[in-house]
């Protein structure tokens, strides 16, 4: 579970899924689909072109029954220099591992809907990743295009959900880079149903962000910022560490 993942909810209920317990693991789809043209593909023997990209802001993985898979996910990992070049960094390695050894894995059916906000002209700022469990329910939000370090204790970035009303649904994603605030966001647009955030998971942001006020006002928190001011600004003046 990404340090940015919300769980909505106890998660430890996944343990008993039957289908969890059928394939030793869970996986979860991102938006988007790796090109066919991708060397990677020819690299693992496998041509799963029509499978989405992971979304691994969260596994679930039986380390024991998938040790090998695990190892070779591993590798990847190790050899960075190599495979991010082809991937999205660490997050699809876990599934091409899988895909390479010719290992069972469960992708959650349900896309990912998007939570966001609608700025003052009208326009939907998505920046976390809604996820869901085996039985369509939300479960996790991976709040990865504003991270909770960079996030204000007024701001209300969660006040819109928007979903797919289905799984084999026509849909259009659009990510944009915003100058003003140095952030990213999101959106999806289709056949998507959009719902108030309270209406759905009540005052869970009230709860963050009261929980992100008292981590700040901890002695540990200042000194982890001291300590990020002077690493970053040894970095801006490119001092090279050997």
């Amino acid at each position: 579970l990404d340090a940015d993942n919300i769980c909505v909810k106890d998660p430890t209920y996944l343990f008993d899924d039957v289908i969890y317990k059928e394939y030793g693991c869970l996986f979860w789809k991102d938006f988007w689909r790796t090109s066919k043209d991708n060397p990677i593909w020819n690299i693992i023997n496998n041509n799963d072109y029509h499978e989405q990209e992971q979304e691994s802001g969260q596994i679930l993985v039986n380390k024991k029954r998938n040790w090998k898979e695990l190892n070779l996910c591993l590798y990847f990992n190790i050899n960075s220099q190599i495979y991010y070049k082809l991937l999205h960094g660490d997050k699809d390695t876990f599934k091409f591992a899988w895909s390479a050894l010719k290992s069972k894995y469960f992708m959650v059916e349900k896309h990912p809907g998007i939570c966001g906000f609608f700025d003052k002209h009208g326009e939907f700022i998505g920046n976390t990743i809604v996820q869901f469990d085996t039985q369509d329910q939300i479960l996790f939000l991976h709040r990865n295009l504003i991270k909770w370090d960079v996030t204000l204790l007024h701001e209300k970035n969660w006040q819109y959900i928007k979903t797919f009303n289905s799984i084999g649904r026509e849909s259009i994603h659009d990510l944009k880079y915003r100058p003003l605030d140095g952030c990213y966001s999101l959106n999806i647009e289709g056949d998507v149903n959009t719902q108030l955030f309270t209406e759905t998971l009540n005052d869970l942001e009230k709860i963050c962000l009261s929980l992100l006020k008292r981590l700040r006002n901890e002695n540990f928190y200042r000194d982890f910022m001291t300590h990020c001011h002077f690493r970053d600004k040894r970095f801006y003046n490119n001092v090279e560490f050997n």
